[in-house]
């Protein structure tokens, strides 16, 4: 039970700062979608920070459906003709990952999350062996450019191999495209 009286809390402090534009850098200038995995060998996230740009959402699998937040799918009674009670409401939603159906199912849920809170720009890990994610990639940076004007960081996946992991030349790239996005929104 404190379990769950922590998380109340904790989601209670993230709507109090949301609520009053409260943002997780000090002057955010950017605000990114991390997707699919995380770096392994490195932590851009001190070095996006350093650069005004905030990371609101880490997108994988069923996340964007059992983050919390209302998503088109929830409650909805046509895919069962009737109301689910809300323990076969979280079945669905995890018998909904992207990793389960069609890639469109992951396309939606990326823009949808893109428009909800208004992302501007996508870091796409395309991890090597995930076929699924991997080649998604490029559909998602094609659907978000067309449909929303984000661009998106494709970022190749063999981070996961210390041996041929730079982080200068990660970081590099990383500062080049964050520049991009600033350019862009301006």
């Amino acid at each position: 039970a404190r379990m769950v009286e922590y998380m109340k809390a904790y989601r209670d402090d993230l709507f109090e700062m949301a609520d009053k534009g409260i943002s997780a850098v000090a002057e955010e200038k950017l605000r990114v979608m991390w997707a699919i995995s995380g770096p392994f060998y490195a932590d851009p996230f001190k070095f996006l920070e350093e650069r005004g740009v905030s990371v609101p959402y880490w997108h994988i699998g069923a996340g964007s459906r059992i983050s919390g937040c209302v998503y088109p799918y929830y409650g909805d009674e046509t895919e069962y003709s009737r109301k689910l009670t809300p323990l076969e409401e979280e079945a669905r939603i995890i018998n909904c990952s992207a990793w389960g159906g069609l890639g469109d199912r992951w396309i939606e849920d990326t823009l949808f999350i893109c428009q909800d809170l208004k992302i501007d720009a996508i870091i796409y890990f395309q991890q090597w062996g995930c076929t699924v994610s991997h080649n998604l990639g490029r559909i998602v940076a094609d659907s978000a450019e067309t449909e929303l004007g984000i661009p998106t960081l494709l970022v190749e996946g063999r981070m996961l191999i210390e041996e041929t992991f730079d982080r200068r030349q990660f970081e590099e790239r990383l500062g080049d495209f964050v520049d991009l996005c600033i350019e862009r929104k301006h």
